[in-house]
Protein backbone atom coordinates (compact mmCIF):
# COMPACT_ATOMS: atom_id res chain seq x y z
CA UNK A 1 0.00 0.00 0.00
CA UNK A 2 1.18 3.29 -0.56
CA UNK A 3 2.83 5.43 2.18
CA UNK A 4 0.43 7.14 4.44
CA UNK A 5 0.80 10.86 6.17
CA UNK A 6 -1.41 13.00 8.52
CA UNK A 7 -3.57 15.48 6.67
CA UNK A 8 -6.10 17.26 8.40
CA UNK A 9 -6.82 16.67 11.99
CA UNK A 10 -9.78 17.80 14.11
CA UNK A 11 -9.77 18.33 17.78
CA UNK A 12 -13.15 18.28 19.73
CA UNK A 13 -13.16 21.51 22.31
CA UNK A 14 -15.24 19.09 24.81
CA UNK A 15 -16.40 15.82 24.70
CA UNK A 16 -15.79 12.74 22.98
CA UNK A 17 -15.93 11.54 19.22
CA UNK A 18 -18.17 8.47 18.79
CA UNK A 19 -18.57 8.16 15.09
CA UNK A 20 -17.46 9.25 11.68
CA UNK A 21 -19.21 7.93 8.12
CA UNK A 22 -18.45 9.91 4.09
CA UNK A 23 -20.77 9.97 1.83
CA UNK A 24 -21.11 7.60 -1.00
CA UNK A 25 -22.09 10.10 -3.97
CA UNK A 26 -20.19 13.12 -2.96
CA UNK A 27 -17.62 14.66 -0.78
CA UNK A 28 -18.94 15.17 2.26
CA UNK A 29 -17.92 13.50 6.04
CA UNK A 30 -20.17 13.58 9.49
CA UNK A 31 -18.95 13.28 12.69
CA UNK A 32 -20.83 12.52 15.71
CA UNK A 33 -19.54 13.03 19.40
CA UNK A 34 -20.55 12.72 22.94
CA UNK A 35 -22.00 16.51 23.50
CA UNK A 36 -24.91 15.41 21.17
CA UNK A 37 -23.44 17.46 17.99
CA UNK A 38 -23.30 16.31 14.38
CA UNK A 39 -21.11 17.81 12.52
CA UNK A 40 -21.27 18.17 8.52
CA UNK A 41 -17.91 18.88 6.81
CA UNK A 42 -16.83 19.43 2.77
CA UNK A 43 -14.14 16.86 2.22
CA UNK A 44 -12.41 18.56 -0.57
CA UNK A 45 -12.36 22.38 1.02
CA UNK A 46 -12.20 20.71 4.69
CA UNK A 47 -14.60 23.29 5.48
CA UNK A 48 -17.51 22.74 8.11
CA UNK A 49 -20.99 23.08 6.00
CA UNK A 50 -23.14 22.96 9.01
CA UNK A 51 -23.47 21.85 12.93
CA UNK A 52 -26.62 20.32 14.30
CA UNK A 53 -27.23 19.89 18.15
CA UNK A 54 -28.97 16.59 19.04
CA UNK A 55 -29.48 17.44 22.56
CA UNK A 56 -32.77 15.59 23.58
CA UNK A 57 -31.66 11.54 22.30
CA UNK A 58 -27.97 12.64 21.34
CA UNK A 59 -26.25 10.93 18.60
CA UNK A 60 -23.81 8.06 19.18
CA UNK A 61 -23.52 6.80 15.97
CA UNK A 62 -24.42 8.36 12.44
CA UNK A 63 -24.59 6.66 8.66
CA UNK A 64 -25.27 8.36 5.56
CA UNK A 65 -28.46 7.20 3.85
CA UNK A 66 -27.57 6.89 -0.24
CA UNK A 67 -29.55 10.28 -1.05
CA UNK A 68 -26.75 11.70 1.49
CA UNK A 69 -29.39 14.52 3.02
CA UNK A 70 -30.22 12.61 5.82
CA UNK A 71 -27.98 9.98 8.13
CA UNK A 72 -29.87 7.47 10.70
CA UNK A 73 -28.66 7.83 13.80
CA UNK A 74 -28.67 6.29 17.14
CA UNK A 75 -28.75 7.48 21.07
CA UNK A 76 -26.63 7.88 23.85
CA UNK A 77 -25.33 4.95 25.23
CA UNK A 78 -26.48 6.04 29.07
CA UNK A 79 -30.03 6.84 27.97
CA UNK A 80 -33.33 4.61 28.29
CA UNK A 81 -34.37 5.61 24.86
CA UNK A 82 -32.82 3.05 21.96
CA UNK A 83 -34.88 4.01 19.08
CA UNK A 84 -33.09 4.96 15.77
CA UNK A 85 -33.71 7.69 13.62
CA UNK A 86 -33.38 9.01 10.52
CA UNK A 87 -32.50 12.31 10.79
CA UNK A 88 -32.84 15.21 7.99
CA UNK A 89 -29.50 17.03 7.63
CA UNK A 90 -31.59 20.10 5.59
CA UNK A 91 -33.41 21.24 8.61
CA UNK A 92 -32.20 19.29 10.96
CA UNK A 93 -35.42 17.14 11.68
CA UNK A 94 -36.31 13.80 12.83
CA UNK A 95 -38.25 12.04 9.58
CA UNK A 96 -38.99 8.66 11.12
CA UNK A 97 -38.16 6.61 14.50
CA UNK A 98 -37.50 3.09 14.15
CA UNK A 99 -38.14 1.37 17.61
CA UNK A 100 -37.36 -2.17 18.76
CA UNK A 101 -34.36 -2.48 20.33
CA UNK A 102 -34.26 -2.72 24.11
CA UNK A 103 -30.52 -2.09 24.92
CA UNK A 104 -27.75 0.43 23.61
CA UNK A 105 -27.47 -0.04 19.20
CA UNK A 106 -23.81 -0.70 18.99
CA UNK A 107 -23.67 -0.83 14.64
CA UNK A 108 -25.48 0.66 12.04
CA UNK A 109 -25.10 -0.36 8.27
CA UNK A 110 -26.41 0.74 5.43
CA UNK A 111 -27.10 -0.79 2.18
CA UNK A 112 -25.11 0.61 -0.31
CA UNK A 113 -27.61 -0.06 -3.15
CA UNK A 114 -31.22 0.61 -1.17
CA UNK A 115 -33.15 1.70 1.50
CA UNK A 116 -32.48 -0.81 3.86
CA UNK A 117 -30.33 -0.63 6.71
CA UNK A 118 -28.99 -2.85 9.74
CA UNK A 119 -28.45 -2.52 13.48
CA UNK A 120 -27.23 -4.85 16.16
CA UNK A 121 -27.75 -4.00 19.50
CA UNK A 122 -26.38 -5.46 23.47
CA UNK A 123 -30.00 -6.50 23.60
CA UNK A 124 -28.84 -9.52 21.69
CA UNK A 125 -30.61 -8.88 18.52
CA UNK A 126 -29.42 -7.60 15.08
CA UNK A 127 -32.78 -6.19 12.99
CA UNK A 128 -33.60 -5.13 9.43
CA UNK A 129 -35.25 -2.15 8.52
CA UNK A 130 -36.03 0.07 5.30
CA UNK A 131 -35.86 3.92 5.67
CA UNK A 132 -39.56 4.19 3.77
CA UNK A 133 -41.66 2.30 6.65
CA UNK A 134 -41.02 2.35 10.69
CA UNK A 135 -41.94 -1.41 10.96
CA UNK A 136 -39.08 -3.69 10.66
CA UNK A 137 -38.52 -6.07 8.05
CA UNK A 138 -36.49 -9.00 10.12
CA UNK A 139 -35.15 -9.43 13.68
CA UNK A 140 -31.99 -12.07 14.30
CA UNK A 141 -32.03 -13.11 18.20
CA UNK A 142 -28.76 -15.14 19.67
CA UNK A 143 -29.36 -18.26 20.97
CA UNK A 144 -26.65 -18.72 23.70
CA UNK A 145 -26.44 -15.48 24.70
CA UNK A 146 -22.88 -15.08 24.86
CA UNK A 147 -21.87 -12.72 21.67
CA UNK A 148 -22.53 -9.79 21.16
CA UNK A 149 -24.09 -8.99 17.93
CA UNK A 150 -22.74 -7.72 14.25
CA UNK A 151 -23.98 -7.17 11.35
CA UNK A 152 -23.30 -5.55 7.13
CA UNK A 153 -24.25 -5.96 4.26
CA UNK A 154 -21.74 -6.78 1.34
CA UNK A 155 -20.62 -4.04 -1.28
CA UNK A 156 -23.11 -5.36 -3.99
CA UNK A 157 -26.14 -4.94 -1.22
CA UNK A 158 -27.83 -8.32 -2.12
CA UNK A 159 -27.07 -9.94 0.77
CA UNK A 160 -25.72 -9.52 4.25
CA UNK A 161 -24.05 -11.48 7.24
CA UNK A 162 -25.19 -11.55 10.47
CA UNK A 163 -22.79 -12.50 14.13
CA UNK A 164 -25.32 -14.15 16.69
CA UNK A 165 -23.51 -16.67 18.28
CA UNK A 166 -20.15 -17.56 19.38
CA UNK A 167 -18.03 -18.13 15.65
CA UNK A 168 -20.69 -18.48 13.61
CA UNK A 169 -21.40 -15.82 10.52
CA UNK A 170 -24.34 -16.34 8.77
CA UNK A 171 -25.51 -14.87 5.27
CA UNK A 172 -28.91 -14.14 4.09
CA UNK A 173 -29.95 -13.46 0.99
CA UNK A 174 -31.56 -9.65 1.16
CA UNK A 175 -34.27 -10.26 -1.38
CA UNK A 176 -35.85 -13.58 0.45
CA UNK A 177 -35.09 -12.84 3.84
CA UNK A 178 -33.92 -16.10 4.12
CA UNK A 179 -30.09 -17.50 4.96
CA UNK A 180 -27.98 -19.38 2.43
CA UNK A 181 -24.95 -19.92 4.26
CA UNK A 182 -23.69 -20.74 7.72
CA UNK A 183 -20.04 -20.87 8.32
CA UNK A 184 -18.07 -21.45 11.75
CA UNK A 185 -14.71 -20.77 12.88
CA UNK A 186 -13.40 -23.68 14.13
CA UNK A 187 -11.80 -24.51 16.41
CA UNK A 188 -11.59 -21.20 18.23
CA UNK A 189 -12.48 -20.52 21.89
CA UNK A 190 -12.22 -16.54 20.88
CA UNK A 191 -15.62 -14.75 20.45
CA UNK A 192 -16.29 -12.63 17.39
CA UNK A 193 -16.43 -9.43 17.58
CA UNK A 194 -17.16 -7.48 14.35
CA UNK A 195 -16.15 -8.59 10.57
CA UNK A 196 -15.97 -6.16 7.67
CA UNK A 197 -16.51 -6.77 3.93
CA UNK A 198 -13.78 -5.67 1.18
CA UNK A 199 -14.60 -3.42 -0.83
CA UNK A 200 -14.55 -5.93 -3.69
CA UNK A 201 -16.38 -7.94 -2.17
CA UNK A 202 -14.02 -10.79 -2.37
CA UNK A 203 -12.73 -10.92 1.41
CA UNK A 204 -13.91 -11.20 4.72
CA UNK A 205 -12.18 -9.61 7.84
CA UNK A 206 -12.95 -11.25 10.81
CA UNK A 207 -12.14 -9.72 14.48
CA UNK A 208 -11.76 -11.31 17.66
CA UNK A 209 -12.01 -10.92 21.34
CA UNK A 210 -8.93 -11.82 21.44
CA UNK A 211 -7.09 -9.22 19.20
CA UNK A 212 -6.42 -11.09 16.07
CA UNK A 213 -7.50 -10.99 12.42
CA UNK A 214 -8.49 -13.66 10.09
CA UNK A 215 -9.17 -12.96 6.68
CA UNK A 216 -11.35 -14.75 4.61
CA UNK A 217 -12.52 -16.10 1.02
CA UNK A 218 -15.88 -14.19 1.56
CA UNK A 219 -17.55 -16.80 -0.67
CA UNK A 220 -15.60 -20.30 0.25
CA UNK A 221 -14.95 -19.12 3.84
CA UNK A 222 -10.99 -20.44 3.65
CA UNK A 223 -8.73 -18.56 5.70
CA UNK A 224 -6.38 -16.60 3.60
CA UNK A 225 -4.24 -15.06 6.50
CA UNK A 226 -3.81 -14.39 9.69
CA UNK A 227 -2.83 -11.29 11.86
CA UNK A 228 -2.70 -11.96 15.11
CA UNK A 229 -2.88 -9.10 17.86
CA UNK A 230 0.46 -10.64 19.28
CA UNK A 231 2.68 -9.46 16.38
CA UNK A 232 2.25 -5.85 17.90
CA UNK A 233 4.00 -4.71 20.51
CA UNK A 234 0.66 -2.58 22.02
CA UNK A 235 -2.01 -3.65 23.21
CA UNK A 236 -5.11 -5.76 21.35
CA UNK A 237 -6.32 -4.28 17.52
CA UNK A 238 -9.53 -2.33 18.59
CA UNK A 239 -10.79 -1.32 14.92
CA UNK A 240 -10.23 -2.27 11.41
CA UNK A 241 -10.96 -1.43 7.94
CA UNK A 242 -10.14 -2.30 4.44
CA UNK A 243 -8.10 -0.10 1.93
CA UNK A 244 -9.73 1.20 -1.02
CA UNK A 245 -8.08 -1.56 -3.30
CA UNK A 246 -8.97 -4.31 -1.14
CA UNK A 247 -5.23 -5.13 -0.81
CA UNK A 248 -4.12 -4.27 2.67
CA UNK A 249 -6.44 -4.71 5.87
CA UNK A 250 -5.71 -1.15 8.36
CA UNK A 251 -5.59 -2.12 12.35
CA UNK A 252 -5.99 0.18 14.60
CA UNK A 253 -4.92 -0.69 18.35
CA UNK A 254 -6.42 0.49 21.46
CA UNK A 255 -4.89 3.94 23.00
CA UNK A 256 -1.79 3.38 25.89
CA UNK A 257 -1.99 5.17 28.64
CA UNK A 258 1.59 7.04 28.16
CA UNK A 259 0.11 8.00 24.82
CA UNK A 260 -2.67 9.98 25.70
CA UNK A 261 0.26 13.19 26.75
CA UNK A 262 1.24 13.52 22.75
CA UNK A 263 2.36 10.76 20.81
CA UNK A 264 -1.59 8.88 20.27
CA UNK A 265 -2.39 5.67 19.08
CA UNK A 266 -1.03 2.97 16.69
CA UNK A 267 -2.34 1.78 13.68
CA UNK A 268 -0.24 -1.54 11.75
CA UNK A 269 -0.88 -1.92 7.86
CA UNK A 270 -0.54 -5.22 6.66
CA UNK A 271 -1.16 -6.88 3.44
CA UNK A 272 -4.47 -8.98 3.02
CA UNK A 273 -3.12 -11.86 0.95
CA UNK A 274 0.08 -12.52 3.37
CA UNK A 275 -0.49 -10.86 6.33
CA UNK A 276 2.92 -9.12 6.05
CA UNK A 277 3.35 -5.96 8.20
CA UNK A 278 3.68 -2.98 5.43
CA UNK A 279 3.37 -0.04 7.35
CA UNK A 280 3.08 1.98 10.81
CA UNK A 281 1.13 4.83 11.75
CA UNK A 282 1.17 6.85 14.63
CA UNK A 283 -2.22 8.40 15.47
CA UNK A 284 -2.60 12.04 16.92
CA UNK A 285 -5.03 11.81 19.61
CA UNK A 286 -6.20 14.83 22.36
CA UNK A 287 -7.42 13.00 25.50
CA UNK A 288 -9.90 15.57 27.09
CA UNK A 289 -11.94 13.13 29.17
CA UNK A 290 -12.41 10.56 32.55
CA UNK A 291 -13.79 8.01 30.13
CA UNK A 292 -12.49 6.56 26.66
CA UNK A 293 -14.47 5.38 23.66
CA UNK A 294 -12.79 2.23 21.25
CA UNK A 295 -10.62 3.76 18.23
CA UNK A 296 -12.18 3.33 15.02
CA UNK A 297 -10.80 3.67 11.19
CA UNK A 298 -12.20 3.75 7.85
CA UNK A 299 -11.04 3.85 4.56
CA UNK A 300 -12.99 6.25 1.97
CA UNK A 301 -15.19 4.40 -0.57
CA UNK A 302 -13.42 5.90 -3.32
CA UNK A 303 -10.37 7.40 -2.69
CA UNK A 304 -6.74 6.59 -1.15
CA UNK A 305 -7.51 8.24 2.36
CA UNK A 306 -7.83 6.62 5.66
CA UNK A 307 -9.46 8.74 8.80
CA UNK A 308 -8.97 7.43 12.57
CA UNK A 309 -11.44 8.66 15.14
CA UNK A 310 -9.27 8.52 18.80
CA UNK A 311 -10.91 9.85 21.94
CA UNK A 312 -11.39 13.67 20.95
CA UNK A 313 -9.51 13.76 17.76
CA UNK A 314 -10.29 12.79 14.45
CA UNK A 315 -7.47 12.70 11.69
CA UNK A 316 -6.85 11.94 8.12
CA UNK A 317 -4.27 10.37 6.49
CA UNK A 318 -3.25 11.14 2.65
CA UNK A 319 -0.28 9.09 0.47
CA UNK A 320 2.94 10.60 0.96
CA UNK A 321 4.27 11.66 -2.15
Amino acid sequence: MQELKAGFVYTAESGLLTSMDYSESNDLFVFTNSDGILKLYDLNSVEEKKELHCKLYGCHIARFTRSNDAVISSSFPRGHDHAIRLHCLHNNAYLRFFKGHTDTVLSLDMCKTGDEFLSSSKDGTVRLWDLRTERGLGCLRSQTGQSVPFAAFDPTGLVFSAVTDDGQITTYDLRKLAPFSVNKLRPDPAHIRNFSFSPDGKYLAVLLTDGRVVILDSIQFIPISTICGDDTPYKQIASISFSVDSMSILCLTHLLEKECNGAGATCYVFSVKTGKHEQTLVIPAQHISSVSTLPSVAFHPHRFLASFLVESTLSFFIPFH
